[in-house]
């Protein structure tokens, strides 16, 4: 890819149009890449052979005729380029005015489902167990599974003596704000089962 840039550059210092810093870069990369070195002798000996060359001598009137014999094949080109070209206009439009209507059709979109609150963008911690609890149902072997699943990625994050503690969810105050009011009465009649038995 470099050697791109200074293979263009080396034509253009054969044809005088290289600036003085260009060609001290082209001179020392020159030093450096053999095959550019091999480029540059190359161009020039076909621009050595090229001015040996006898000028072809041509007639005023050879470039007359030549002229217009250009000037009339463009004329007869001329209604075949006409056509693709008014095409292509219609179709830059027709790009240029995809975004307007894209915009169009997005408001026309949030203007019909204004006041809408989209199903399931929603994330709740009970949404979830309830349908974990929906999808596991009475499966025993299943419950087991996810149980010992849960557990071994806990084991993961947690040392062993962490998982020796046995967090009583009585002391914690949160568990109990976030039950409602058929929680506390089920929990309340478990608990009563319990002391009379």
């Amino acid at each position: 890819m470099i050697c791109q840039k200074y293979e263009k550059w080396i034509s253009d210092a054969l044809d005088g149009a290289l600036s003085e810093r260009k060609k001290r870069n082209l001179n020392s990369h020159l030093t450096d890449c053999s095959d550019c070195h091999a480029y540059q002798e190359s161009l020039s000996r076909i621009q050595a052979e090229a001015l040996r060359l006898d000028k072809a001598k041509v007639s005023p009137s050879y470039w007359e005729n030549f002229s217009a014999s250009l000037k009339k094949r463009l004329q007869a080109l001329e209604p075949e380029r006409e056509a693709p070209r008014a095409l292509r206009l219609s179709w830059k439009w027709a790009w240029a005015g995809a975004p307007v209507f894209l915009a169009l059709g997005i408001s026309l979109v949030f203007l019909l489902n204004r006041g809408q609150a989209p199903e399931n963008d929603i994330f709740s911690y009970e949404a979830c167990l309830s349908r974990l609890h929906l999808e596991i149902g009475d499966d025993a072997k299943l419950e087991d599974n996810f149980n010992h699943v849960i557990l071994g990625s806990l084991r993961g994050g947690l040392d062993s003596a962490a998982l020796e503690e046995r967090y009583l969810f009585s002391e914690d105050p949160f568990f109990w704000e976030s039950l409602n009011e058929e929680e506390l009465e089920f929990i309340e009649q478990e608990i009563k089962k319990e002391m009379k038995s």
